[in-house]
């Protein structure tokens, strides 16, 4: 039987965790490729199937009899590896249902169906903290296909009721908002996903070329997604591609879309063209002319990934970046959010509505272009509204942060001031708590079952209290 808690925050408060949370681990990037049948069936019984795959390798699972309470998930879960060879005949077919796995073929006889067509894929990004010898805590930040993120916090033990006011304790003395959560990330993914039917697996783990263009190519693999890769040269200033695609209707825009933003309250339809899998970097190989076109900003080579910032189309994207450049700002913050340097690193690279002086009027925030390497605002997501940041500017991460555990761009507590890009201090927060060395923040829960869960003696080791 699992059980975990699991809380919902939002963007300020993940990075607020990420940079100050003692007994970091280190990271692993995820990718659940789930399998049900055309009309959910297994999602009807309160199932799932799915193929998390990893660097470390492949496990199938398949979670029945899930039940959540009060941010409490229960579930009989049984999980098997799979091997590297089973995992390549199921991408070549695209068909689980090939394999004699105990644990696929029990997810074929509870939805009492032949066929479990691929549903598509959802990528997360886990940061892993160790809150005891027998515990860990773990920050998932999800990367939906319609390029969306959401943010959450889960603990796996037994018992959840346990930890849950520590938990509590910790984020209130942070002033971290939170919220239980009630759904499944197979749930929400499928929420995102909409009416839209998913891309075909890749044909291998190492990945496929999809679709082919003038002097570029789409790649696809299983575990990384799609990235757009020149396959000649071009030269700085030469024209690379062009966003193409059906103008937004009027009013909502629905799920399961890739829109890109091309002036005040207009929007592309990019789904289906190369132009939506271009991903993002803080260290972008193009620039945009007009509004639709990439252009180089450099020499790109054949074989280089061609990328571009969100902020040079965007005017707000105030989600988490994990493109992994050396530049890395930690959040990709949108054009309104750029501090002066970059601004005039810009110049000239940046989609021509954004200078027009209404840029801070423009309706801020279009599914973007997805992908591992950065996502978009989605309605109704949490933005970092009262969280500042300036983008560009300033030293890197705190000093008593590892290498990786945020961007190095991201400065903890600071924000842009007006249009001039200058920073302000801001209220007084909690700073950053150097790894391996204790603090009295927080007190351990008086639990005396805490020993029997495997937790150190007394409760959680003094560099969490």
């Amino acid at each position: 039987m699992e059980r975990e808690l699991k809380l919902v925050l939002d963007a300020a408060g993940y990075l607020r965790l990420a940079s100050t949370l003692p007994g970091y681990e280190g990271e692993r990037r995820l990718a659940n490729h789930y399998f049900d049948t055309s009309d959910r069936a297994l999602r009807r019984l309160g199932a799932l199937l799915r193929i998390r795959e990893s660097a470390e390798g492949c496990l199938v699972g398949l979670k029945q009899a899930v039940s959540v309470q009060g941010g409490t998930f229960q579930a009989v879960e049984r999980e098997l590896p799979l091997t590297e060879w089973d995992w390549a005949r199921v991408l070549r077919a695209g068909d689980p249902g090939i394999l004699e796995h105990p644990v696929i073929r029990e997810g074929f006889e509870l939805a009492r169906s032949a066929v479990l067509p691929y549903q598509g894929t959802l990528r997360v990004q886990r940061k892993v903290f160790r809150l005891s010898p027998a515990t860990t805590l773990e920050l998932d930040l999800a990367c939906f296909e319609d390029g969306s993120q959401d943010w959450e916090l889960e603990v796996e033990t037994e018992r959840p009721e346990g930890v849950r006011p520590f938990v509590e304790e910790l984020l209130e003395r942070r002033g971290i908002p939170w919220r239980e959560q009630t759904r499944t990330k197979y749930e929400r993914f499928l929420e995102r996903r909409g009416l839209s039917a998913p891309p075909p697996l890749p044909a291998s783990r190492e990945g496929e070329v999809q679709t082919v263009g003038e002097g570029v190519l789409v790649h696809r693999s299983p575990l990384a997604g799609a990235r757009v890769v020149a396959t000649r040269r071009f030269a700085p200033g030469e024209a690379i591609l062009e966003f193409e695609g059906a103008p937004a209707a009027a009013g909502p825009r629905p799920p399961g879309r890739r829109w890109v933003q091309v002036g005040p309250r207009r929007f592309l339809d990019a789904t289906g063209t190369v132009a939506a899998h271009v991903r993002h970097s803080c260290e972008p190989a193009t620039g945009v002319r007009g509004a639709r076109v990439l252009v180089a900003r450099e020499v790109v080579e054949p074989g280089d990934e061609i990328t571009y910032d969100y902020a040079m189309t965007e005017p707000a994207l105030d989600l988490i970046c994990i493109c992994g450049s050396a530049a890395c700002r930690g959040v990709i913050g949108g054009y309104r959010r750029l501090g002066e340097r970059l601004r005039k690193l810009y110049r000239g690279w940046v989609s021509e509505y954004l200078l027009e002086g209404d840029a801070d009027e423009a309706d801020g925030g279009s599914f973007g272009p997805a992908g591992p390497a950065g996502a978009a605002w989605r309605p109704g997501a949490e933005t970092l509204a009262g969280w500042s940041w300036t983008l560009g500017e300033g030293p890197s991460r705190p000093s008593s942060l590892p290498a990786g555990r945020l961007g190095r761009g991201y400065r903890y507590g600071a924000r842009p001031d007006g249009e001039s890009g200058s920073e302000a201090a801001r209220p007084a927060e909690p700073g950053p708590i150097p790894v391996g060395e204790p603090s009295t923040e927080l007190s351990a829960p008086d639990d005396p079952d805490s020993a029997a869960r495997g937790d150190a003696a007394g409760g959680f080791p003094a560099v969490w209290r």
